[in-house]
Formats: structure tokens, C-alpha cells, sequence
């Protein structure tokens, strides 16, 4: 009839997957026979494999609610390469306490981290701007009133913490929880320099994560950032011996609670060795950890960080983390068996006694767990290792940082279903932050971690509910 309209059926999108894995693209029989999409949305406990970070199953298959977004084919391969996705903040659902500035007066709410907002002239996208950030945050908070109560909340997974609390010990940071832009690329360059580098990226096709927010009224950034602006001697100096470390966002998840992180951690001649062993002959007494919920003196409780690094996972060459009080991921590790360096000197040395021969370079990385681990230690740390942490490419190296390296037998020789034959367990590595052993969150770490692979670049506990 006339005026009427007729349905058309849905098809799926012919060569839609959900991007490269480790055991192979998934296709939208694959995610209806997996038990990830049904009656036509996807389904409860699997929103982590939906998003812009697995090419949205929502909008390429009807089983998983294609025909609920009328999105034509030209339009989801523009959404596989654009970072402006429609209606998605990039890797699945996480909660997220509200934020702002007022009084909440003693309500959780939760609220999407795009909401934020952005105060007038701060940033945290290089070591100088996070330096003057910190030296802005107040030192203690003592009212649950304080956005940074809710920040902590959301990044601890829980409803309550302990007053007072000390904001001086955190070094880690996560710019979409916060009132600051995000650090993409290009962030801590110019205007002029900035547009430049978009439009070569343009070109070669690569997308890059933009990110526009609306100002902050005065009050919430005067509730985020008490202090007067320092000066840029007095940033410069609090930064003078700290390692900066900054992962960009990926994927469209800019705007992600935990999509990327920013690091600034503490002086080099701070730093106190968490093992027994303190290179290969000497023994160092060990220090107190924070926040250690086991009583026994030969467990060490250590708050660390990760992004995705090619070659980790397998071939002997462990999961590597940069230990910072602020991610809300734990590891539990035995005193007994983490071995301790100062430096990379230290390490190489320890090589060298071990096998007569010198560590160099990628290939000296992989020597370290794979010889370490023959000697009965199941990780080790180096204080100062090095600078080429993730950011060089585009910030440059930075102060040696603390890196924290694991050999358990997941990280060591990690396997997934082979992509020919998935019946099979082949050897692969880490695609992305999440590792294959057991983390822990919480105030005083005793939730176990649920890490949401949506968010690839950092290990996060998204999935850990929020109590």
C-alpha cells in the first residue's frame, strides 16, 4: 500500500569479523554459536567482546542487533577506521561512579566517563604538565564529597574507603576519569603541529582518538585542583629524576574509564627493592607494601600497570609491568623468589656471570626471565631499567623506569586455540593488556580482577563489579 512501509529482512554485513585475535577472527556465526549474541542483542556477561575495539558485533550482525541500528555496510567499514564512532565509547560497558565536583552527598551514582569535562589550561600529556598536576592535587582528602573520593572509588572498584585519605602517593593516572583531555598522540603537541600530523595520518589511513570536552565550571576544577598553577621550575624540579610513561588511547577509547593511563613515577633514589634477593649474590632487606592484606612477611603485594607488547606471552619472554600506586591492579608475589636489581648494569652482570656472555639489546629481555626462571625465580625487578617506555616514539625516552618482570608458566609459554585447527592450543602471544594469571584489586586487594580485553592497551579490573 501506499505510505507503508515494509521491513526489509536483516542480513549480515558478508565480511564482517571482529578484528585480528589470537586464535583467530571471530565471525557472526562464530559469536551466535559462541553464546555471544542472542535474540538479536548481545548477550548478558558478554558485552566485552562488543565495541569499537572488536568492530562492533552489534552493528555488523543481526544476532547481535544489527537490525536495531539500520547501519548500512559503507557505514560500518567507515566505523572500523574512524575514531568519531556513533553512540560508543569504545570498549564495552564498565561502571563508573559520577564525578563531579559538587556534593553528592553520600550517593553513588552510576554515569558514562564521557560525560566529563575539561578544566581551562591543564593536561597531564607529558612529564612537565603531569608534574604540575600532581603538585596542583590536594594532599589529603577527608570528605567523601571530594570528586577524588569518587575517582578512587571507581578505580579501586568500591563504595567506601578510609578517611583521611593521601592523595601524595599516587602515580598513576586515568586521564578519561579525570578533568583533563585525553593524552592521544599528537596531545602534547601544538595546535599547528597537531593539525599537521592529522592530516599525514589521514592519508595513510590511520585513525587517531580525538577528544573534545565541554569546560569545567570553576568550582569542580577548584574541587579537582585546589592549588594555584606552579611554576615551570618548580614542575620541572618535582619531575627531575622520575619516569614518565604515557599509553595512548586505541580504538575509539578515548573516552573509556580505564582506555589509557598516565604514569609518573617516584624518584630513582625512592625506590626500595620488594625481593629477598638483591642481585645475583646480595641479600637487601625488603620494605613494607601498602595496603598488604597478607600478614605473611614473604608475600609482597605490588600495584603495577601494562600495555600491550609485542613478543610477550611466550618464547621464555614473561609479562612485564611498571609497578606505580594508583592502576588498582595487584600482583601477589613471594619475596623468596623475586629477584631485585638496581639497574640494567646490575642485570647484565648477572647475565654475564650467569652464561658468560653479555646482555644486549631485545634479544638481552628475553634472556633475563628465561635465565632468572632456570635459577628457581619465579620474577624479578629492575629499579632502573630503562627509558624507551611506552610514549618514546612521540615524547622522546625518559628517566630509567621501574619495570617488573613475571615468569609464571602462562607468561612464560601462554597458549590459545590455533587459527586453523581450534580444537588445538598453539603458542601466541599477549595481544593485549590483560595477562593469563591471577590479579587482584580493591582498597587493600582482596577482589579479585576481572580485566575487560575491550580496553586492549591497558590492564585494567572493568569487569570487577563495583561493592
Amino acid at each position: 500500500c501506499p505510505g507503508r512501509r515494509t521491513r526489509m529482512p536483516c542480513v549480515d554485513v558478508s565480511d564482517w569479523h571482529n578484528g585480528p585475535r589470537p586464535g583467530g577472527a571471530l565471525t557472526c556465526s562464530d559469536y551466535q554459536a559462541r553464546g555471544y549474541c542472542r535474540h538479536g542483542q548481545i548477550s548478558r556477561g558478554s558485552e566485552w567482546a562488543s565495541g569499537a575495539a572488536f568492530h562492533f558485533p552489534e552493528r555488523g550482525c543481526c544476532a547481535c542487533g544489527r537490525s536495531r541500528h539500520r547501519l548500512g555496510h559503507g557505514a560500518l567499514q567507515n566505523s572500523r577506521t574512524s575514531s568519531g564512532m556513533v553512540g560508543s565509547s569504545g570498549s564495552g560497558s564498565s561502571s563508573v561512579l559520577s564525578l563531579s565536583g559538587g556534593s553528592n552527598q553520600g550517593r553513588r551514582e552510576s554515569a558514562s566517563s564521557s560525560g566529563q569535562c575539561q578544566c581551562p589550561g591543564v593536561s597531564v600529556c607529558s612529564n612537565y604538565s603531569l608534574a604540575a598536576f600532581m603538585l596542583r592535587m590536594p594532599k589529603v582528602i577527608s570528605e567523601p564529597s571530594s570528586p577524588w573520593y569518587d575517582y578512587l572509588c571507581t578505580v579501586y572498584r568500591t563504595r567506601a574507603l578510609p578517611l583521611p585519605l593521601s592523595l601524595s602517593i599516587l602515580e598513576a593516572f586515568y586521564p578519561a576519569l579525570l578533568p583533563v583531555p585525553a593524552c592521544t598522540k599528537t596531545a602534547h603537541l601544538s595546535l599547528r603541529t597537531e593539525r599537521r600530523w592529522h592530516q599525514r595520518w589521514r592519508r595513510a589511513n590511520i585513525s587517531l582518538d580525538v577528544d573534545q570536552m565541554r569546560a569545567c565550571r570553576k568550582a569542580d576544577c577548584v574541587a579537582w585542583l585546589p592549588a594555584p598553577p606552579p611554576t615551570d621550575a618548580a614542575a620541572r624540579a618535582f619531575a627531575v629524576g622520575r619516569s614518565y610513561v604515557r599509553v595512548p588511547p586505541q580504538n575509539g577509547s578515548a573516552k573509556s574509564a580505564f582506555g589509557h593511563i598516565v604514569i609518573l613515577q617516584r624518584p630513582i633514589q625512592e625506590r626500595r627493592p620488594q625481593g629477598r634477593e638483591f642481585g645475583p649474590q646480595h641479600s637487601f632487606p625488603f620494605s613494607a607494601v601498602p595496603r598488604a592484606v597478607d600478614s605473611s612477611s614473604d608475600a609482597a603485594w605490588i600495584e603495577v600497570s601494562r600495555t600491550a607488547f609485542p613478543g610477550e606471552g611466550y618464547r621464555d619472554y614473561g609479562c612485564w609491568f611498571h609497578p606505580a600506586v594508583g592502576t588498582g591492579v595487584f600482583l601477589r608475589r613471594d619475596r623468596r623468589t623475586l629477584l631485585s636489581w638496581t639497574n640494567r648494569r646490575a642485570a647484565s652482570r648477572a647475565v654475564s656471570a650467569w652464561t658468560g656472555h653479555a646482555m644486549r639489546g631485545h634479544r638481552g629481555d628475553g634472556d633475563l626471565p628465561r635465565l632468572a626462571a632456570r635459577r628457581g625465580y619465579t620474577s624479578f625487578e629492575i629499579l632502573a631499567s630503562n627509558g624507551y617506555t611506552s610514549g618514546f616514539e612521540e615524547l622522546g625516552t625518559t628517566v630509567p623506569a621501574h619495570e617488573l618482570v613475571l615468569m609464571d608458566k602462562e607468561c612464560m609459554d601462554h597458549r590459545c586455540p590455533c587459527r586453523v585447527q581450534k580444537q588445538r592450543m598453539c603458542r601466541c602471544q599477549l595481544f593485549t593488556g590483560c595477562v593469563p594469571i591471577e590479579t587482584w584489586t580493591g582498597w587493600r586487594s582482596n577482589r579479585r580482577c576481572g580485566c575487560n580485553e575491550g580496553s586492549p592497551a591497558v590492564i585494567n579490573c572493568a569487569l570487577t563489579e563495583v561493592l
